[in-house]
């Protein structure tokens, strides 16, 4: 078969001037690229010939002799294991090159050699219209009937507003392999406002602060009734102390339920607003001649 590789510069460069494709100095552009992709191939850099041979494709466009090319970019894959884009870039040569492509059986003898190479991997997903990845690539949408070679694989598939699925797989060339894959939305969530876990917090140790002030003077003024003689205690007295007690023990109730509360919420937070801001609330006890409670105070 006649190597291409040769080839392109002189079938480039020769009809190109001639035919105005190019400006001036793209000819000479072209003729670097070509022979610097030429060299770096025979000394087996493959990716950087296939950088050499991809920037002169794109030089030429407009021209019509460039799908020449093409050959070289299918034979940098060809020697990098890449099947299947050596396979697309051979039948792009056939589909530019036309009727008149040279050695068209022979190139159509490779594709059937490399297509023995290839194994079929059959993605689909709940995200119509997601895209496939192979190994860094994106090749096509799901659903869809993707061709690697055989070998192992990273297949990865991503869609705007879910979250990408990863899958690594392993299949001999001819196989088949299904992957179903199940994207997730991803969540507009962020994290609550500070100013709720401050809140919460400050609820849980004012609460705690008057169930203990009021525990204390539930244990004093038992202490001084029963100090008392027996005559002088009253039912007053008994139900003041138990009064005292229960809403030492509401309190204690309120300051865990609130630490619980603000545990909770330091998770879900958003720490990187800065300081708290938003709603600010207050707890304050109040205790007169009647009984004890709590003022809530702040700002909205």
């Amino acid at each position: 078969m006649v190597n291409r590789l040769a080839l392109a510069a002189l079938a480039f460069l020769l009809p190109l001037v001639a035919l105005g494709a190019v400006s001036a100095q793209a000819p000479s552009e072209v003729e670097r690229q070509i022979a610097q992709g030429e060299a770096l191939f025979e000394a087996g850099n493959f990716d950087a010939a296939l950088a050499e041979f991809d920037s002169a494709y794109a030089l030429l466009e407009g021209d019509p002799t460039r799908y020449y090319l093409l050959w070289n970019i299918g034979q940098c894959h060809e020697r990098l294991f890449h099947y299947d884009r050596a396979l697309a870039y051979y039948q792009r040569y056939l589909d530019e090159g036309g009727p008149g492509a040279e050695d068209r059986a022979t190139v159509e003898a490779t594709m059937r050699a490399l297509d023995g190479l290839l194994a079929r991997v059959e993605v689909s997903a709940n995200v119509e219209g997601a895209s496939i990845w192979v190994d860094g690539h994106e090749v096509d949408v799901v659903p869809a009937t993707i061709r690697v070679p055989g070998g192992t694989h990273r297949v990865e598939v991503r869609a705007e507003g879910h979250t990408a699925e990863v899958r690594e797989i392993q299949l001999a060339a001819r196989g088949t392999l299904r992957i179903e894959i199940v994207l997730h939305v991803v969540s507009d969530f962020e994290g609550l406002e500070p100013w709720l876990f401050w809140t919460s917090g400050g609820v849980a140790l004012v609460s705690a602060l008057v169930g203990a002030g009021v525990g204390i003077a539930a244990l004093v003024d038992s202490s001084n009734v029963t100090a008392r003689d027996r005559q002088t205690r009253s039912e007053e007295d008994r139900v003041r102390i138990a009064g005292l007690a229960l809403g030492a023990d509401v309190l204690y109730g309120v300051a865990g339920l609130f630490a619980t509360t603000a545990l909770v919420l330091a998770f879900l937070t958003d720490w990187d607003d800065g300081p708290p801001r938003g709603p600010t609330a207050t707890l304050l006890p109040v205790i007169g001649a009647d009984g004890f409670g709590l003022a809530l105070g702040g700002t909205w």
